[in-house]
């Protein structure tokens, strides 16, 4: 099934998994006419209607993916791939479950050769660059589902990407691993603190240099967390952003006359 063009022209909030996540009114995305898409474990925070990953499946908490009511996006390679579970004891183990055995899973193909001019236009879905290569902009590696999931939303036909929980901006506290960088538990050692600051950097760079590209093709991203450290896109405020997504689907409508409207003639109808 070809999902390209499936939210032709709609809008959807990307939810990504910084603490800033959790200080929206997160309800208001249960208005007609949202569509919400999520990554990682943010799902352990709200439900989105869309999903994706890019890391292993088994980093992602299991009652997610047994979630009917979520489509997951996962890549190619990932089918049989065995999902965690985590015992009472806090330890985890394999489940006997695959991502294929779960309900909603959708595969794509994705590439690690970032190229600024081919990001929208190409067949696959990139997520940054691999190891010591160099991308268009003569970056080395840094790799990011953030990069997946706003080309899955150019893909399936989205024209508005409003950013949650896009804060761009670990610290590091004082012991071995931090907490607090997340919007759901999760401490991180100092090195992965840094790797992510640096990934940080990279993506400013890289969604600076899609910016034409994204005027191009009419596909709008905006950052509802002011206080972002990515500083590429426009912000705009919470309310607003579902103010403005939900417009069409909220409006009053008189319900009299819409199953027998075929039948009778309308008032500007010629009389033969």
């Amino acid at each position: 099934m070809d999902l390209g063009g499936f939210y032709a022209g709609r809008a959807v909030f990307l939810m990504l998994g910084g603490p800033s996540l959790t200080t929206n009114r997160l309800e208001l995305l249960r208005t007609p006419g949202i569509v919400t898409m999520g990554v990682n474990n943010m799902w352990s925070v709200y439900r989105p209607n869309l999903w994706c990953c890019v890391d292993p499946p088994g980093h992602f908490i299991d009652t997610g993916w047994k979630d009917a009511s979520v489509i997951k996006f996962v890549p190619q390679g990932c089918e049989k791939t065995k999902l965690h579970i985590k015992k009472k004891d806090g330890t985890f183990g394999l489940s006997t479950f695959t991502t294929n055995q779960m309900p909603g899973v959708l595969y794509f193909p994705r590439n690690s050769r970032f190229d600024h001019e081919k990001y929208l236009t190409e067949p696959t879905i990139n997520w940054g660059n691999n190891g010591k290569a160099k991308d268009s902009l003569g970056i080395k590696g840094s790799r990011s589902v953030m990069l997946a999931a706003v080309k899955l939303a150019y893909y399936l036909g989205f024209k508005n990407v409003y950013l949650l929980g896009c804060d761009f901006n670990m610290k590091q506290r004082p012991g071995k691993v931090t907490p607090g960088n997340y919007a759901f538990k999760q401490g991180r050692t100092v090195s992965s603190v840094k790797g992510n600051n640096r990934s940080y950097r990279v993506l400013n760079q890289r969604f600076g240099a899609l910016k034409l590209s994204f005027h191009k093709a009419g596909f709008n991203v905006f950052n509802c967390n002011p206080n972002s450290g990515l500083k590429v896109f426009p912000t705009v405020k919470f309310p607003e952003a579902i103010a403005k997504a939900s417009a069409e689907a909220v409006k009053i409508v008189n319900t009299e006359g819409w199953y027998s409207h075929g039948k009778i003639k309308g008032p500007d109808k010629k009389k033969k």
